[in-house]
């Protein structure tokens, strides 16, 4: 029978009669009713360490889930849960399995079907972590079960398991080079380049400058685009900052030192509206210049 509370009714009576009175009964009609809960669930789920079923917990004595843990990973990190029938049926029982978030996490197969021949036999559905290049902490999901169908008798819906879906992304800004050493005067130019560390909600927006120079040095001027913008679908793509400067005539200090500054970012997500590291650069001065 299906998991579901049910009604007993029970009834009595007698057409015997006393010979001590005419027509007299010896018994009065009975007529009781009372509520029943089936005692047992009709299925098991258990949380398995891996894809074979020797590696799955114990059930329950009175059927149901056994609760697990189901925390998978954004670089594919997978979980496991197997479900059996507690009772023969019929006919096929098919309890249909999905997902709340498939951006986080999926489910294979998205069907399991229980025969007259496998019904007690456990089924191993794996749940498998999906990537992506937010750094948007670990995401909370759902695995929801559709009501049993195919048979009268079996029409639970199997309650859902929580999941979550650990993040493999951080925020941050890589630079070709953080510094410079060693570079001639004479070369009168240099460049490098940036890019985010993972994919951004929202544009997001560095203003460049340089270090105030002390006289006779000329400092440095940015010739590339300025602000540079990183988009959702740019992000990881280095983007070039070029810069020039000039001689100064003379020969002193032995070493100019400037630095590129990547002003605090401007974006709607807020894990980016942060301050970058800037770049130094340290040039050899040469007097004839």
């Amino acid at each position: 029978t299906a998991d579901t509370n049910y009604v007993v009714t029970a009834t009595a009576s007698s057409t015997e009669t006393s010979t001590g009175f005419a027509n007299g009964g010896i018994y009065n009609t009975l007529a009781d009713t009372q509520n029943a809960t089936n005692r047992y669930l009709l299925y098991d789920l258990v949380p398995c360490a891996g894809s074979t079923i020797g590696t799955c917990s114990t059930v329950n004595s009175t059927g149901g889930t056994v609760a697990g843990t189901y925390t998978t990973t954004e670089s594919g990190g997978k979980r496991y849960f197997a479900i059996n029938l507690r009772a023969k049926p019929t006919s096929t029982v098919s309890i249909a399995v999905s997902s709340s978030n498939t951006a986080e996490g999926t489910v294979s197969p998205a069907s399991l079907s229980f025969t007259t021949a496998n019904w007690n036999t456990q089924q191993i559905v794996t749940i498998t972590g999906v990537d992506d290049s937010i750094a948007d902490g670990s995401i909370a999901y759902n695995i929801n079960f559709g009501a049993m169908s195919g048979n009268v008798a079996f029409t639970t819906t199997i309650a859902s398991l929580s999941a979550t879906n650990s993040d493999n992304d951080t925020v941050g800004f890589i630079l070709t080079s953080a510094s410079d050493t060693g570079v001639l005067e004479s070369d009168l130019g240099k460049s490098f380049t940036v890019r985010l560390n993972s994919q951004p909600t929202a544009n997001v927006s560095i203003p460049l400058s340089v270090s105030a120079a002390t006289l006779p040095d000329t400092g440095l001027s940015i010739t590339s685009t300025n602000p540079i913008i990183f988009t959702s679908a740019n992000w990881n793509t280095p983007q070039v900052v070029t810069f020039t400067w000039t001689g100064d005539g003379v020969s002193t200090p032995a070493i100019r030192n400037h630095s590129v500054i990547l002003g605090v970012a401007t974006s709607a997500d807020a894990s980016y509206a942060v301050d970058p590291p800037d770049y130094t650069i340290s040039i050899t001065n040469l007097g004839g210049l």
